[in-house]
């Protein structure tokens, strides 16, 4: 009996460490989003408020709050199409079309991965933050003047950048945030059927936006 008692301690004593040092459970984020346009541009098709979703997935390095922070989502504008009603303007004019255009939405599909913490603020407040980096797939609409033959065509692009983030989750599962996305100024190309007219150059279009989030915990 007593020779069982050594190697009972001992597996007392490694196993209430290991139970101790277990790191924290991974938890999911899925966040509802309103989006504000934050480029700033002279010929800017994204100048509308948006909205969407994204979802975070969070895998914890240690006990002291700090994780890998992989992120994606689906964040939607309307297309902004008062620039291109001003810049054709004049040629319609000319010929006596009524000038209107209709656009669908702008569609981000961001792909981020990072490093993040989280620290308890209070009984009931963590506050929370990440610094992401990655890609963003866009789908850009086209457009149609209300004549129904005139079109102009947008290439889908990928574009490259970072996110940052900060927020507090209150209690056990919800959050609210600042998410800050910039992708840069990538290129577009662009081709045209405005009235027998092919062709049209590459629009530089910024692609960055302010997100206000509030999500729910697992």
């Amino acid at each position: 009996m007593k020779r069982l008692v050594l190697p009972v301690l001992i597996l007392t004593l490694f196993g209430g460490a290991t139970v101790t040092a277990q790191l924290p459970d991974n938890t999911i984020i899925i966040s509802g989003n309103i989006a504000l346009p934050a480029g700033g541009w002279d010929f800017d098709f994204r100048s509308n408020m948006g909205f969407g979703v994204v979802l975070d997935y969070l895998i914890p390095l240690s006990d002291n709050g700090f994780a890998v922070v992989s992120s994606t989502g689906l964040l939607l504008s309307k297309m902004d199409v008062s620039i291109y009603e001003m810049y054709n303007s004049e040629y319609y004019e000319y010929f006596g079309i009524i000038d209107r255009y209709e656009a669908g939405y702008w569609m981000d599909i961001p792909l981020l991965t990072g490093l993040g913490f989280k620290r308890q603020a209070a009984r009931h407040l963590a506050a929370f933050g990440a610094v992401q980096f990655g890609c963003d797939i866009i789908l850009a609409p086209d457009i149609v003047h209300s004549n129904g033959e005139d079109f102009l065509y947008w290439d889908n692009t990928i574009a490259f950048g970072y996110s940052m983030t900060g927020g507090a989750v209150i209690g056990s599962h919800l959050s609210f945030a600042i998410r800050y996305f910039d992708f840069g100024i990538p290129a577009f190309n662009l081709s045209t059927t405005a009235s027998g007219r092919l062709g049209s150059p590459a629009i530089n279009q910024p692609i960055s936006f302010a997100c206000f989030q509030i999500g729910y915990c697992f």
